[in-house]
């Protein structure tokens, strides 16, 4: 019976495996195209780092610098650990374009609504 379970589990799991991305580091995060992504944001920070995910040790994707204005359609709720950045702790990050195709997390504590 054991060996039966394993013989028609095993194509099962790899067909699943197969299916999944290959690694969530290469995947491009992309705005919303039907969303109306009219929130405009500044950033407030001298320097900031947008990132691959809503993780303060997430892979950085680009940089960005006070006075840039961003487009923003959505701001992520961060469920993990808290962070620290650019002088205040929170949760959450705004989802930013920062040129096609690139687009990231930005710290909220990073930058503030127009």
């Amino acid at each position: 019976m054991r060996r039966f379970l394993v013989v028609v589990q095993t194509p099962a799991v790899l067909a699943v495996a197969l299916a999944l991305p290959a690694s969530a580091h290469s995947r491009q995060h992309e705005l919303p195209a039907a969303a109306n992504c009219d929130i405009s944001i500044e950033v407030t920070a001298k320097k900031a780092a947008v990132r691959d995910e809503t993780r303060a040790d997430a892979p950085i994707v680009t940089g960005v610098k006070k006075g840039d204005i961003l487009q923003s359609c959505t701001i992520a709720i961060g469920r993990g650990e808290p962070y620290f950045k650019c002088g205040a702790e929170h949760y959450d990050w705004y989802l930013v374009s920062t040129g096609t195709p690139k687009s990231g997390y930005l710290p909220v504590t990073c930058a503030r609504k127009l």
